[in-house]
């Protein structure tokens, strides 16, 4: 005989939640950490700098990568590849000069996306053969960004458009208290002020130099 494998409201109840814990909770959760350790898009030490003249401004919809699919999520540059266009800005800001394109193959041959294709920041140390680490602040201020662009340091940010598309934008400046940024959506290139594309910046990364015997 066949076993029949009967499921009780109680059964019901238990996959019910478990797909809650698993499914639902982790986003919410992650927006949630982010809107606690949001900042307001211009603050900080007034100061007057630009590092955009030594920075390239890659868009996720150039026709040369366009249609590239990421790993993982499968999706198409165009749509999903502004993560991928900061990174190859500041890699190449520093003197590891990569375009979109070539970043998105490397980070497929070397497993750095999740199945959900979000980038696997570690990944970055191999592809650059171990010339630099993506620093991941787990909390972080005005100072934090204000110290890496005195350093000549590009800084990698998270934002939310309209308060819910997640977005990603490289500060390249500072002008009074306004963050200045390459935004790989914006077609003509231009350095926009950041507080004029979201009113919170989310997290933010950037790159570290390691000492050659790392």
């Amino acid at each position: 005989m066949k076993a029949v494998l009967k499921f009780s409201k109680s059964n019901y109840r238990i996959v019910i939640l478990l797909f809650i814990l698993i499914i639902v909770i982790p986003p919410l959760l992650y927006k949630y950490r982010s809107t606690l350790l949001a900042i307001n898009p211009a603050g900080g030490k007034e100061m007057n700098l630009t590092i955009s003249e030594k920075i390239p401004y890659y868009l996720q919809a150039d026709e040369k990568w366009r249609n590239d699919r990421i790993g993982g999520s499968n999706q198409r540059m165009a749509g999903v590849g502004c993560t991928i266009c900061c990174l190859s800005m500041a890699l190449t800001h520093h003197g590891f000069a990569i375009d979109p394109q070539q970043l998105n193959q490397n980070l497929k041959a070397n497993n750095g996306y999740t199945n959900k294709g979000w980038l696997i920041w570690g990944s970055i140390k191999k592809i650059t053969n171990n010339r630099y680490d993506v620093v991941v602040p787990k909390w972080f201020s005005y100072s934090t960004i204000d110290q890496e662009l005195e350093a000549g340091n590009p800084v990698i940010s998270q934002i939310f458009l309209q308060d819910t598309v997640q977005h990603w934008v490289l500060i390249v400046g500072k002008s009074g208290s306004e963050y200045l940024v390459h935004d790989p959506l914006r077609r003509d290139k231009k350095i926009l002020k950041l507080s004029d594309l979201s009113d919170k910046i989310r997290s933010i990364r950037f790159l570290k130099a390691n000492k050659p015997s790392e």
